[in-house]
């Protein structure tokens, strides 16, 4: 048997020989619960790194993306001084990018990218110039296939829009998006949000027209938190009240319809934040935000309950 393990691995390690450490193959199905542990994280956003096989966290309490592996151990990866909290965040595969919506030192919404193979800051913009509350919270960001970047202010009802040469603008402002916080982008023509204030709904916004922008027709209230598309194009939406729904649309997301919901029976004591795909699985951080002495986090994979 000791022969036959040795030319194994002889085998795959000639088959291996060349490769670099990136790897663009489907990535094994992650385990069902990842626990990590980082005193006074508190991780709000979660994406999954595909080219390096790794989940990212974001901590609401400090300027920093750590690299969680599924046996539980954190690398950081990103650490920037001038940031004093980094929530949702977004994988921008195109540019090999971590793209992540926080709050400055001073207190300014801003958002930043950063190289995902080093760490390095590339660049930090300041959207506090065209906030629009005295309060004003970069909640959620998504990012087109050009490099334009989209973030959330919840607390400012507001999506602002950051072009490649760091110019940052109002796409739209509306009361109706009171408490804005998820967003996703729609064939590089529209984002989609979600509130979880007075609308509990979401809407979608096309960016070449955002007055234009209309409620999505949904059979269920939303309270939004963060969001993703699943590759089967299903979307799935954390709420704040600790429910994960599943919603499908067959017309552009003009309407949606609920397929399946899910709630953790493991972590009962706090509501996830926010999913990241990994291959075909959805995935949930459990920041346990109010809980300033919380030194155990969670990742969990959501199970629908029927074949995907």
């Amino acid at each position: 048997m000791r022969h036959l393990i040795l030319v194994v691995g002889i085998s795959l390690a000639l088959l291996c020989a060349g490769c670099g450490d990136d790897d663009d193959s489907a990535p094994p199905r992650g385990p069902e619960l990842i626990v990590f542990e980082s005193p006074g994280l508190r991780p709000e956003g979660i994406e999954y790194d595909a080219r390096r096989r790794r989940f990212l966290v974001s901590s609401s309490t400090q300027g920093t993306v750590h690299a969680v592996s599924d046996a539980g151990e954190l690398t950081l990866v990103v650490a920037d001084s001038g940031m004093s909290s980094l929530l949702g965040i977004e994988v921008d595969e195109l540019r090999d990018q971590l793209v992540a919506a926080g709050s400055l030192a001073s207190g300014a919404p801003a958002v930043g990218f950063y190289d995902l193979g080093s760490g390095d800051t590339l660049r930090v913009v300041d959207l506090g110039e065209i906030a629009l509350s005295a309060d004003p919270l970069a909640n959620d960001v998504t990012v087109d296939s050009a490099g334009v970047a989209y973030v959330t202010d919840t607390n400012s009802a507001a999506v602002y829009r950051v072009d490649t040469d760091d110019t940052a603008s109002v796409l739209l402002a509306d009361e109706v998006l009171m408490f804005v916080n998820g967003i996703e982008i729609i064939d590089d023509a529209e984002v989609l949000v979600n509130t979880f204030g007075r609308a509990q709904a979401l809407f979608r916004i096309p960016v070449a027209d955002p007055g234009s922008f209309e409620l999505v027709q949904a059979d269920v209230n939303i309270l939004g938190d963060g969001m993703v598309f699943l590759p089967d194009g299903d979307l799935v939406v954390v709420s704040v009240v600790g429910d994960v729904l599943r919603l499908r649309s067959d017309d552009g997301w003009r309407s949606a319809q609920l397929v399946a919901t899910w709630a953790s029976s493991v972590i009962t004591d706090s509501a996830p934040t926010t999913a990241a795909v990994r291959g075909d699985d959805a995935y949930v951080v459990f920041a346990h935000l109010f809980d300033a002495e919380r030194r155990e986090y969670e990742i969990e994979r959501v199970d629908f309950g029927f074949a995907e």
